[in-house]
């Protein structure tokens, strides 16, 4: 692999120098290009990638480059350039680099390996190596908070496997763009820009934009900073447990609205449960949940009346949203049993019961090939992307509430879909049961809720897949807490070998403490870790 490496001395003071030497070395490298046949140089002509965080050098960069007649995309990190290329979307002669984060070189490297596999093209690789400036911006100036006494940890030095696609697996949504960097003849491309989390603010999550298609270049508008998600900025989430326990009202027999309650499905929960029913009115099965009205927890009803049915909050929040692997409420209602009062949802029937199921039942085998496990992560990364899409964030997770549809013995069948989808969304949300304190994020813990937090989420159901045991154990909520806010979670590697070097890198990635430091969405997350497991 042949790099053609400049470094050029840059200060925002006097940047005029330094400049006229870019543009001078982007002249020399398209004056010098050729490609195999002899043709033009790109589909996308002159274009120019820019990997740098700080806003007015992307500004001053921006100005310049269409100045000179050339376009250009920004990103804030290499993990997320290499995406770009990755999913095709993007083909430069050139990459300009303002600041390079010292663990994300594993990326970088993967990214001129990409561009001379796939088109038989070295990058021009222009560093620029920062001088004082006399009056220094203030750090708010910045897209994403930086750690400037942080030490990153080393990335291995191995060579990783070819990149290979895996559009031979007729499971996976087609709602994801296959890695298939090759340009179409015409048209645009359905791919999916990424954006990183801003600065926390005290803004609610907002819907993000929609999906751009296009082949061109992102302008300097409409740059990451200006489409990333905000941060919910809340007061800490109370995490004493509620000390009220639903009545022993059993249901089973019982008429609820126009549904029979047949059967519990699963294991008895202290609040709510569970129930098949059949719904006389469709003639047909359904599951329903029940909830006794006083065991709601008080930290979901600060801002409500006592009259406000959660599961209707619910079923308003999801009017507008169609996923295949999102489980959507069919009806909500009330009712009074024996004297207590009763608040239900009606779902679709899932005949394969939850995930928590199917592994009790599979227990002979504790750990799974990654192989194995993409289909799964990739069905969730795909649900979740959309929550995120349209503003929302699940912080739900546990295998129960991951349910399965039909009856399957090989995980790598396996066709699920999410439920449970919180009615609270203006706050950080942690479920007052042991099984999700596994997937809580740090920044979740001290009350902020990110798209970015169910990324940390989905990696630790991965590592747990791929190990047999989630990044962090304990037996207390106190002691739970603690080790998510202040442990570094072990490579999956100590707990099993078999993995590939690359997965450490991978899902420590996505495991990162701070927000920022991890994969600039849940489906960038995806996309890598089926680059290089999606065989």
């Amino acid at each position: 692999m042949n790099i053609e490496v400049y470094e050029i001395n840059f200060s925002l003071d006097q940047p005029g120098y330094s400049a006229q030497r870019i543009l001078e070395k982007l002249q020399q490298r398209l004056t010098q290009a050729k490609t195999p046949t002899g043709g033009q140089l790109f589909q996308i002509p002159h274009h120019v990638l820019l990997v740098d965080n700080h806003r007015e050098r992307v500004r001053y960069f921006g100005s310049l480059l269409s100045g000179a007649g050339y376009q250009y995309m920004v990103t804030a990190t290499t993990v997320e350039a290499f995406t770009l290329i990755l999913q095709g979307n993007c083909m430069p002669f050139a990459l300009i680099i303002g600041q390079e984060d010292a663990k994300q070189r594993f990326f970088l490297n993967r990214l001129f390996q990409r561009m001379e596999q796939q088109y038989d093209w070295d990058l021009l690789l222009i560093r620029l190596q920062m001088q004082p400036i006399r009056n220094a911006l203030p750090k708010s100036h910045s897209l994403l908070p930086l750690d400037e006494n942080a030490t990153p940890p080393a990335l291995p030095s191995v060579t990783p496997p070819p990149m290979t696609s895996m559009s031979g697996l007729p499971q996976f949504p087609p709602s994801f763009p296959q890695p298939n960097p090759q340009l179409p003849d015409g048209g645009s491309f359905s791919g999916i820009t990424y954006s990183s989390p801003s600065a926390p603010t005290s803004t609610p999550i907002t819907p993000l934009p929609p999906v751009a298609q296009s082949t061109g270049p992102i302008p300097a508008e409409q740059l990451s900073f200006a489409q990333s998600s905000p941060a919910l900025s809340i007061p800490e989430v109370p995490l004493r447990p509620v000390e009220r326990t639903a009545p022993n009202v059993p249901l089973e027999g019982q008429d609820i609205g126009r549904y029979r309650v047949v059967a519990r499905i699963g294991t008895t929960q202290q609040v709510s449960n569970t129930y098949r029913a059949y719904d006389r009115l469709r003639e047909k099965e359904v599951a329903l949940k029940a909830l006794h009205a006083d065991t709601i927890p008080r930290h979901m009803l600060e801002e409500t009346t006592d009259e406000v049915n959660l599961f209707q909050q619910e079923a308003r929040l999801m009017e507008d949203l169609d996923h295949p692997h999102i489980l959507r409420v069919l009806n909500t209602g009330r009712s009074y049993i024996s004297g207590a009062s009763f608040i239900y949802k009606t779902m679709l029937l899932c005949s394969g019961g939850s995930l928590a199921q199917w592994l009790r039942e599979h227990g002979a085998r504790s750990v799974f090939s990654p192989q194995e496990v993409l289909p799964l992560i990739w069905q969730l990364a795909d649900a979740l992307q959309y929550l995120h899409d349209h503003g929302l964030v699940y912080q739900n997770f546990k295998f129960s509430n991951i349910l399965i549809k039909g009856e399957v013995d090989d995980l790598r069948d396996l066709q699920i879909v999410l439920s449970d989808i919180p009615a609270v969304q203006n706050r950080a949300y942690i479920p007052k049961s042991v099984d999700t304190y596994a997937y809580v994020a740090p920044e979740r813990w001290a009350g902020t809720a990110l798209p970015a937090s169910d990324q940390y989420a989905l990696a630790a159901i991965t590592y747990e897949l791929l190990v047999g045991r989630p990044p962090f154990q304990g037996s207390s909520e106190h002691t739970m807490r603690l080790l998510h806010t202040t442990m570094q979670a072990q490579p999956p590697r100590m707990h099993n070998p078999a993995l590939l070097p690359v997965a450490n890198d991978i899902l420590l990635h996505a495991l990162e403490k701070k927000p920022e430091n991890r994969f600039a969405s849940v489906a960038a997350f995806a996309q890598i870790f089926r680059s290089y497991f999606g065989q």
